[in-house]
C-alpha cells in the first residue's frame, strides 16, 4: 500500500475538489427541480444512499485508487444530501421572518466552535483530553498563568 500520509493528502484533495463543485451544482439543481416527492427530497434520499454505499466501499476496497474514488463518491453523496437540506431552511421560513433568522444561522458555526473550545478547556476534564486539543485551541489557561 502507498504511503499513508500521501493517501490521506490525496483523499483530502480529491474529496475537497468534488465537494467544491458538487455543493454548488447539486444545490442549483435542487433549486430548479420539480418532482412529485418535492423539490429537495429526491436529492436528500439519493445523496444518503450514495454516501452510505460509498463510505462502505472505502472500507471494502484495498487499493488506494479505489479508496480515493469511493471517498469522492462519499463527498458527492454527502453534498447531494446536505446542499438541499440546508436550502430547505430558507424554503420553510416566511420572507417576513427571514431577516430575524439570518443571524441565527450565520452564528451557528462560531457558537458551536466556542462551545467545543469551552468544553475542551474545562478544568474538570482538562487532564484527560487537553494534549490533543492544544494545537487547535492555542495556549491553555494554565500555561498562560505561569
Amino acid at each position: 500500500m502507498a504511503n499513508p500520509e500521501s493517501l490521506v493528502a490525496s483523499l483530502n484533495a480529491a474529496g475537497a475538489l468534488v465537494a467544491l463543485f458538487a455543493d454548488v451544482l447539486l444545490g442549483a439543481f435542487s433549486d430548479r427541480s420539480r418532482s412529485r416527492y418535492g423539490r429537495r427530497t429526491p436529492f436528500i434520499v439519493v445523496g444518503s444512499l450514495i454516501a452510505g454505499i460509498s463510505i462502505y466501499l472505502t472500507y471494502a476496497f484495498t487499493t488506494p485508487g479505489l479508496i480515493i474514488l469511493a471517498w469522492c463518491g462519499f463527498q458527492l453523496g454527502l453534498n447531494a444530501l446536505l446542499a438541499p437540506f440546508v436550502a430547505t431552511m430558507s424554503d420553510r421560513i416566511p420572507r417576513t421572518d427571514a431577516r430575524r433568522c439570518r443571524p441565527c444561522t450565520a452564528s451557528a458555526c462560531p457558537s458551536a466552535a466556542r462551545s467545543v473550545r469551552r468544553w475542551a478547556r474545562s478544568s474538570s476534564t482538562r487532564s484527560r483530553r487537553a494534549s490533543c486539543w492544544e494545537p487547535w485551541l492555542g495556549a491553555s489557561p494554565e500555561s498562560s498563568s505561569r
